[in-house]
């Protein structure tokens, strides 16, 4: 559907805000009831024979708020009673109510279907009903009343469905939930017990539901777990998620010798299926895999997916000091289990928050232990095992940025990391060693060579839905425009990108994003702007400790007084800065700021 327009019908009841921002592409029509008019020739083309008094119109008008299904149940209930009603129900599913106590024998049978759900097939009524007369007939005579209707389904099988879902709703409600959960727990067994050949298998998280809501949570989790499994297999990682937390939902309320053990596995597979879905810095993600470490602890037990999803979670949030003391954790941990993997996993996240934090030498001393083994197999198997990271191209691509801060040319090693990674087969790793390699590329100034690569970055990251790296490149992408051809365009694309890490949660570089944009802010005549937004930035930086990038934020704080204040005071902030660099070691940064005390 790539370069093709796409119009979409979206329905809601009445909201004071919607959740998504005035972009002017979207537009809202607010329907009201249909005219007293209108509602007349409704009741018209349904009482033909004219039956129903000038009086029972009125007050069925009256009542309705010109809602035409209201009208429609009325009219049809009051039909069946020969066009008289004694009273005309004050809302919609009173309306139904009454038309389905009206169904005399008949309304067992509506409401043992819409325990079943939505739609269903002759053979499974036949299995779920014991009634004494002829099921079709019964079926039949609730088609002709248009309670139900025959549909072809997607596995083109002819089957019955409820005309309104609303109908399905208020015959559930009107059962008694004793009567409700037999009938449950007797379409779960149905739908375990009956062979294929009868009606096709039902999915497992059909049968799990059921089960659940027959008070049978126990036979339910298994159902829940499989349902997930197959859900991750298509990447349906929403669908996973939640059929991961309905099976810890049933976990509760069951005694079982692995309980513990069930609760820790699924808190993991539900973290690891939410990373994937909402983003590693998702809410959802942190608290997940809280309570997993929690439930580690309480048991005395350490299990490395467990510590990665939280190292991950708190890195992409920007609290590098906790990430490091996690990531650790795992290095020690590896060297008591003797796994390479969890050691080279450990050391990534080590490499990471360390640069993040300024403290490059240490980044650089776990970036070359990631180097140490480059066999394919042992790539392969940490990728699967912990984020589709490839440790080998992800330590290079960012000895390639430690190689720029430190003054030296990254392009031998940041074209070495994009053949290794074009060549591992994991898609989040490619996109993330491209993104280092935009990252790398802003740093240089090399507006083609960013573009041309978070383009292909972010087709990957909306093919994939990887949520981290579409917000970096609309950033990256809007940089690239910015500093070429198109300032106020390239400009909206940055803000589009910074909302969006912001509503994710994600905060890993965001001081270095805010300083970018409030410096092309700045150049484009928006001074108190840029100083509002870099002000952020040096927050941000100050309280997660991001120091990698501080000599930047002087430099743009620096320009800003300049244009604010003068020369003279710029240049204060600059040499301040210069000085107080020169005991690092991002020298990189500190050429810029070193040609800028030049030409002032």
């Amino acid at each position: 559907m790539k370069g093709h327009a796409i119009q979409v019908l979206l329905t809601t009841r009445s909201v004071d805000q919607l959740p998504f921002s005035q972009e002017g592409w979207w537009n809202v029509l607010s329907l009201s009831g249909l005219p007293n008019v209108e509602c007349l020739s409704l009741i018209d083309a349904l009482d033909i024979d004219h039956r129903l008094s000038d009086s029972i119109r009125c007050e069925i008008i009256n009542k309705s708020g010109g809602v035409p299904f209201f009208i429609e149940e009325t009219v049809k209930s009051s039909l069946l009673k020969g066009g008289k009603l004694e009273s005309i129900p004050p809302t919609l599913m009173g309306a139904l109510a009454m038309r389905l106590d009206m169904m005399g024998s008949l309304k067992y049978l509506v409401q043992a279907l819409s325990v079943i759900g939505m739609e269903f097939s002759v053979s499974l009524v036949e299995q779920l009903a014991d009634f004494e007369r002829d099921i079709h007939a019964s079926l039949g005579k609730l088609i002709e009343l248009g309670i139900l209707q025959r549909k072809t389904n997607s596995d083109k099988a002819v089957v019955l469905e409820f005309s309104s879902g609303l109908m399905k709703d208020a015959a559930y409600q009107s059962l008694l939930l004793k009567k409700r959960k037999h009938l449950h727990q007797k379409v779960a067994k149905i739908l375990t017990e009956v062979k294929a050949s009868v009606y096709p298998p039902a999915i497992p998280e059909v049968i799990a539901y059921h089960f659940q809501q027959g008070g049978l949570p126990e036979r339910a989790i298994d159902f829940w777990i499989d349902a997930a499994k197959r859900a991750t297999q298509i990447y349906a990682y929403s669908d996973a998620s939640r059929y991961y937390e309905l099976a810890l939902d049933c976990l509760k309320g069951i005694d079982r010798k692995d309980k513990e053990d069930l609760r820790l596995n699924l808190l993991i597979a539900r973290g690891t299926n939410l990373m994937l879905k909402s983003g590693f810095a998702s809410r959802e993600v942190g608290e997940t895999f809280s309570q997993a470490y929690e439930l580690c602890q309480k048991t005395k037990r350490v299990l490395p997916e467990v510590l990665y999803g939280l190292a991950v979670y708190l890195l992409t949030r920007g609290q590098y000091r906790k990430c490091s003391i996690i990531a650790d954790r795992m290095i020690a941990s590896s060297s008591r289990i003797s796994d390479e993997e969890v050691a080279a996993t450990g050391h990534r996240l080590m490499a990471l928050s360390s640069l993040c934090l300024g403290v490059l030498t240490e980044a650089k001393e776990h970036y070359y232990l990631l180097k140490v083994n480059d066999s394919p197999q042992f790539r392969k198997e940490v990728s699967i095992r912990f984020g589709g990271v490839d440790p080998y191209s992800s330590s290079i691509i960012f000895e390639a940025m430690v190689d720029w801060l430190e003054g030296r040319d990254p392009k031998e090693s940041m074209q070495q990391a994009l053949l290794e990674a074009g060549a591992f087969v994991s898609p989040s790793n490619h996109v993330y060693v491209l993104s280092v390699s935009c990252l790398i590329g802003m740093l240089q100034g090399d507006v083609d060579g960013v573009r041309k690569r978070a383009v292909k970055a972010m087709e990957l990251a909306e093919k994939h839905s990887f949520q981290l790296y579409l917000g970096w490149h609309q950033i990256m992408l809007g940089w690239a425009k910015c500093t070429s051809d198109s300032l106020g365009q390239g400009l909206r694309m940055m803000q589009k990108g910074i909302e969006f890490c912001n509503r994710t949660g994600a905060l890993l570089f965001m001081p270095y994003w805010l300083a970018v944009f409030a410096d092309i802010l700045l150049s484009a005549g928006a001074s108190e702007n840029a100083r509002k937004i870099l002000d952020k930035s040096i927050h941000l930086a100050s309280t997660h400790e991001e120091k990698w990038c501080g000599t930047y934020l002087s430099l743009v704080r620096g320009k800003i007084i300049c244009e604010m204040e003068g020369r003279e005071a710029a240049t204060k902030v600059w040499s301040e800065a210069l000085e107080a660099a020169k005991t690092g070691k991002c020298i990189g940064f500190n050429a810029m700021l070193e040609k800028v005390l030049a030409e002032s």
